[in-house]
């Protein structure tokens, strides 16, 4: 599992991804906002996300906002996406 974290302190302004969504590396997470200016924060890697934080939310630098789940060849998932499902 990775844990994607904050960059900075501030509001969880947007969430792109829900539990259980699939992600790809690059794909947005989430945006923070600080002092009026937005930080958009794009998914290291591809797999399964886990949303642990809420739109809103003040949040610190380095605090995880979302777990990513890496698909390999033991995760069921993994099937369902080659097929393009």
């Amino acid at each position: 599992m990775v844990n994607v974290v904050s960059p900075l302190s501030g509001l969880l302004a947007v969430v792109y991804v829900d539990d259980g969504d699939l992600v790809e590396a690059g794909d947005d997470l989430f945006e923070v906002e600080c002092m009026k200016a937005f930080s958009r924060i794009k998914a290291p890697i591809g797999g399964v996300c886990k949303v642990v934080s809420s739109i809103g939310a003040i949040i610190s630098e380095d605090e995880v906002i979302i777990e990513i789940t890496p698909l390999d060849d033991d995760n069921p998932l993994i099937d369902m996406r080659k097929a393009g499902a």
